[in-house]
């Protein structure tokens, strides 16, 4: 067994290379889905949709969302220094946060499906031959 003072490594570069491996990782996924499932010739404008709404998402949570809710919850030293040291509402409120945000996602997800649904359904019907 090896003893936790025996070793160490930098915690921050692990989960830096982890996170960019998985968005390395999603970034393939999403190309290789909307290749397969769209064609070549729609390739350019859905995926570049996909970045962009991924990117005004990720921005509105680093400049809007995470700064305010820093201001909301942070404790202030007497030197006037806001900080986090434990655990305690603002984590709960997070949860909610994301959790809702997740539920809207899956509703729209939902919604999205029953109209491709509906759509190919209706196309379907107009290749219908007639029997005599």
């Amino acid at each position: 067994m090896i003893a936790p003072g025996s070793f160490s490594f930098d915690a921050m570069k692990v989960a830096v290379a982890s996170a960019a491996f998985a968005e390395g990782g999603m970034m393939v996924a999403l190309a290789s889905l909307v290749h397969e499932e769209y064609g070549t010739e729609n390739f350019g404008i859905l995926y570049g949709t996909f970045l962009t709404f991924g990117m005004v998402g990720l921005f509105a949570l680093d400049e809007i969302f995470f700064p305010n809710l820093f201001a909301w919850f942070a404790e202030e030293n007497s030197k006037g220094v806001a900080y986090f040291t434990k655990y305690g509402e603002w984590n709960a409120f997070l949860f909610k946060c994301i959790s809702g945000a997740y539920f809207v996602c899956f509703l729209l997800a939902l919604v999205s499906h029953m109209s491709i649904k509906r759509r190919d359904a209706a196309d379907s019907q107009k290749l219908v031959m007639v029997k005599f």
